[in-house]
Parts: structure tokens; sequence; C-alpha cells
């Protein structure tokens, strides 16, 4: 169930504008680093016919000036904007299903509230599905990192050689749709309907972790044709290193567990024995001391074997936060991560 909102409000467009056909969504929590660039950058949006989109953004009780940044914001917002701010934190899921439930609009477009869009990209998703009215035909743009601040030797592996850790473009196609398993929500637009008749994200996920992939596979069980298009680019404004690589890749292997249980991937004899073994194996103490001790002491400019060395201890971090969610664990608190 989705807690209710301790506030929301629109601005005068959207009180007074027409019905948009491309709604603009996403959560955020503490990033006022970002958020500001983000509203900006779709404030700066080209190509577009007055009242095209409207924009929903949730604060997910971030506790901070966050509201008082998106009130301002809706002031000076060209487009309709609509805001809440949930009560409690819930998570991203919890957030965008709250988010969603102000949708005016046809089509959907997911973003982050660390991903900058370029000023046609709106215009590009709007075009695309008015070429593409089916309710099943979604798609799914490019994210790579933003060149400010400039990426490290650690998020360039993550975009290439670890991909496994992070967002997966290189194997994918455009000349047919791809699985939902790649329905990453930082950047990928589709039809509300089949969002609906899908049950929408679920809640249930501890982190934000592998709950976007689970609803596109739901997505996909109702029909969906997700297309990728690899000229489509946002700009991902999250620098990292490797202590908040490891405290995410511990939240993913959490997560793994949630994602396996529900059923919507299918899962052979041979893969769940295999699970079952290594959650065994790694939720020895010793291992697991082990974990949290490498991402303070690997060196991550080490050049002849810095990629080994990060798979090893990223798989590692990844099958202990699984063991410990399989094992009915607390998860590990972040300090202790990285």
């Amino acid at each position: 169930m989705t807690v209710p909102p301790s506030s929301s409000w629109t601005n005068e467009a959207w009180r007074t504008g027409p019905t948009p056909c491309l709604s603009v969504v996403f959560p955020t929590y503490r990033r006022l680093d970002t958020l500001g660039c983000v509203l900006d950058a779709l404030a700066a949006q080209t190509e577009l016919a007055p009242g095209a989109i409207e924009i929903v953004v949730c604060d997910d009780a971030s506790g901070d000036t966050t509201p008082q940044v998106l009130r301002e914001a809706s002031t000076r917002m060209p487009h309709p904007m609509a805001c809440l701010s949930l009560a409690q934190q819930g998570g991203p899921a919890r957030a965008r299903n709250a988010a969603l439930q102000l949708v005016r609009a046809p089509v959907v477009l997911l973003l982050g509230d660390d991903i900058l869009p370029p000023p046609d990209l709106v215009a590009r998703h709007v075009a695309w599905h008015a070429a593409h009215p089916g309710p099943t035909e979604a798609l799914l743009g490019y994210t790579t990192w933003a060149e400010t601040p400039p990426p490290n030797a650690l998020m360039r592996w993550l975009q290439d050689g670890g991909r496994q850790f992070a967002f997966n473009y290189r194997d994918l196609t455009a000349d047919r749709p791809v699985s939902g398993y790649f329905f990453y929500t930082c950047h990928v637009s589709f039809k509300g309907s089949l969002l609906k008749q899908a049950g929408g994200f679920d809640e249930a996920f501890p982190f934000p972790s592998q709950e976007d992939l689970d609803l596109g596979l739901r997505m996909e069980r109702e029909g969906m044709r997700l297309h990728y298009d690899p000229t489509l680019v946002a700009y991902h404004r999250h620098w990292m290193d490797l202590p908040s690589v490891s405290r995410r890749v511990y939240r993913n292997g959490y997560c793994s567990v949630r994602f396996w249980s529900t059923g919507v991937r299918p899962s052979s004899t041979a893969r769940a024995l295999a699970r079952r073994a290594l959650y065994a194996f790694f939720a020895f103490p010793p291992l697991r001391r082990l974990c949290r001790w490498l991402p303070d002491r690997t060196d991550p400019e080490f050049r002849h074997t810095r990629a080994l060395r990060w798979t090893i201890m990223l798989l590692a971090i990844y099958w202990s936060g699984a063991a410990d969610a399989a094992r009915g664990r607390k998860p590990v608190p972040e300090e202790l991560i990285g």
C-alpha cells in the first residue's frame, strides 16, 4: 500500500492547461546536488507544443529542503508540474507508485533525480510514441555518465567491463525488441495502461534495486515490446567511488533474493541449487568479514590487476548480500561495507 503524502501541490499550468500526451515521472531522495539541475533541464526542453508534457515528482521523505526546492521549481516550470512529499521514506518503488497516481497522460517517461535530459530528449520520446501508438510499445533510451564531474577509472569500467554491476547497454541491439530485464527506470517510456495492467512497482523490495527489472518482466508478460534506441542519450550525473559501488552491489545482492522469489524469472533446479550453495558459502562469518574489508584495502588505481580485483571483490560483496537476505539477516550497515 502506498504511504499517503504529507503534502502535495501543483503549479498554475497544471490547474489550467490541457491534458498532456506524456508525463515525466521520477522520485527523489536527498539529491539536492543534482535535483535542481534535472529540473532546469526539464524546464529547458525544446520542440514541444504548449501543454504537451507534464512533470510529476515524488519526494521520498528526504527530510531536508527538497520540498522547498520542488515548490520553487514548480513556480518557474513552463510545463504543468505536480509534486508530492511522502510522510515516511519507503524507497523508489513506493515513491514511483505514489507519483504515478497523479499522472494524467497516456504515456509515461521515467527518469531519475540524477539523470540530465538533453534539450530534445522528451520531444523525441513524444514523437516516438506518436509513431508507435500501440498499448504494448515501449522505448528504452541510452544512459551514460555525465562529463561533469569527469568519470573516474572505476566508473568507466562499470560501463564497459564491469557492466554486470551496472546498466548493461552493450549487449542490447536496436534492430529488435529487448527483454524486459533491461527495463531501466533511469530512462524508459511506455504506455501507462500497460503499467497498470502489470500491477505497478513491487514495494516489497528492501532497497532501490531490481524493482524496475521485476516490473519490466511483468510488463513483458503482458505483451510489452521494449525497443532500444542508442542514439537517445541521457546523462547520469552521479560520481561513484569504490566504497559507494560496494554499498550499491551489496544492496543488489540483498534484493536479488526478493527478485528471484517473485517467480517472474523462470528458475531451473540447477540454478536454484547453485544459488543455495553460494548463499551457504558466503554466509560464513570469515568470508563476510573479508567482503567488508576489501573496499577499504583494494587499490583502485593498480593498473594491471584492478579490473580482475574489482570483479572478484564485487562478486563476493554481491553474494554476501544475497546470503544475508536468504538467511533472514538484517542488512549490514553501510558504514561497515564501504
